[in-house]
């Protein structure tokens, strides 16, 4: 709540006393202004003065202690407005903190993804040995396929000749 807020609140209660309080005055000066005309009516009017100042001083004091029950409960509003205040900021410090663990977890995925980066590198590496590999035992299978063929050759001129 702010200071304007409770004035906006108070103002139609002062006025509503301002107007009574306006109206008793002047109830009171029509009866002092009979009673001053006859004397027997200024003991009456005199002791109903008295009465009516007792009963306007009671009434203000009504009106002040309402103006205290107003100003504690604006208190009260104002404590529970900083006690929500405070578990905002709680809740606040806990989104930081979450999101503070998102970015290591961020940072380690990243980690991670380098990793296979590498590993997928060197599988690319190890595809292209073994396609290497392939080649040359191909190439070996001819070489040896070749020789199997000339030994054939040789066995076959030696059998010739020995035979």
């Amino acid at each position: 709540m702010t200071p304007g807020r409770r004035l906006d609140q108070i103002e139609p209660v002062l006025a509503d006393v301002a107007q009574k309080t306006d109206r008793l005055i002047e109830s009171n000066g029509q009866i002092f202004e009979l009673a001053t005309k006859n004397n027997t009516v200024i003991e009456i009017t005199a002791k109903g003065l008295a009465d009516l100042t007792v009963l306007v001083n009671g009434r203000f004091n009504a009106v002040d202690s309402r103006f205290e029950g107003v100003n504690g409960r604006f208190d009260m509003v104002d404590d529970r407005f900083e006690g929500v205040n405070s578990r905002f900021d709680m809740v606040d410090d806990r989104f930081e903190a979450v999101n503070g663990r998102f970015d290591t977890v961020d940072d380690r995925f990243e980690g991670v993804n380098g990793r296979f980066d590498t590993v997928y590198d060197r599988l690319d590496e190890q595809g292209t040995n073994i396609q290497e590999l392939k080649v040359n035992v191909v190439d070996l299978q001819k070489g040896q396929s070749r020789i199997e063929e000339n030994q054939q050759q040789i066995l076959a001129i030696l059998r010739e000749r020995l035979g």
